[in-house]
């Protein structure tokens, strides 16, 4: 019969190993910066690489750091913090009713 010491203990099993995780982590993070290049969203692209950096600095463990700056910028995306609004360019109306921009274009 087993000892009441080794019915209490659980065998060493991993839903995923560590490097599975890891790669997986990386595939995420370069898939949500793609995303943000391609919406144009460089503060949150920044913001995302920063809060890795800060985390990794603080922690040096790569796992954590990718996984807080990625649920960190979701969620100032989330709250709208990372949003940058711009103002339309200021026109000037001629006499014949014609519209002419005197800022230069901001739309990105």
């Amino acid at each position: 019969m087993q000892s009441m010491r080794s019915m209490r203990t659980f065998p060493n099993m991993r839903i995923f190993p560590r490097n599975s995780l890891k790669y997986i982590l990386y595939f995420v993070t370069l898939s949500i910066a793609i995303n943000f290049i391609m919406n144009k969203q460089i503060m949150a692209l920044l913001s995302l690489f920063i809060i890795a950096g800060l985390v990794y600095y603080i922690n040096k463990n790569e796992m954590m750091a990718l996984l807080i700056s990625i649920i960190v910028t979701n969620l100032l995306l989330a709250l709208q913090y990372l949003d940058i609004q711009y103002k339309e360019p200021l026109l000037k109306t001629t006499k014949t009713g014609q519209h002419i921009s005197q800022a230069p274009e901001l739309y990105v």
